[in-house]
């Protein structure tokens, strides 16, 4: 692999926060470049990244996409920032009751200003996460 190849954070992050479960993303570990790969990607596409990753099987670096448990850490990161105490026992409640993302969301569409604070904080730890995983890999975050 080469070293510290860059690599766009924005192009993964755009990637690993598609909403669709099927796509996978992956570095070029030769070029630097992502690679985002779903059922419905061109044949082109796919036949060029088969035909790359079977003549160098460690060439693509697949992204990891946020666990479960690194999700749910987020959340409950971003309840504490929270002022508004009603709010907070709220969006707490959506987390911790077995809740879904969506029942979380739906608690923050009264206050639209907290609900984009959601996003760039989750934007900033996902980011974070992802430049962590690129140092790691020997790659450099752009």
């Amino acid at each position: 692999m080469a070293g510290r190849l860059p690599v766009s954070t924005r192009a993964l992050l755009n990637a690993v926060q598609d909403p669709n479960p099927q796509v996978v993303c992956f570095v070029d570990s030769h070029n630097g470049e992502v690679l985002k790969l779903s059922p419905g990607s061109n044949m082109a596409e796919l036949a060029r990244f088969k035909t790359m990753s079977g003549s160098d099987p460690d060439r693509f670096l697949k992204v990891p996409r946020p666990t479960g448990a690194e999700t749910y850490a987020d959340l409950d990161a971003f309840c504490a920032t929270v002022r508004d105490r009603k709010l907070a026992d709220r969006l707490a409640t959506a987390v911790r009751g077995g809740g879904t993302l969506r029942d979380f969301l739906d608690a923050l569409t009264p206050v639209p200003g907290e609900k984009e604070r959601w996003y760039r904080f989750r934007e900033s730890r996902t980011m974070e996460r992802l430049q962590n995983w690129l140092r790691q890999n020997g790659l450099n975050a752009t």
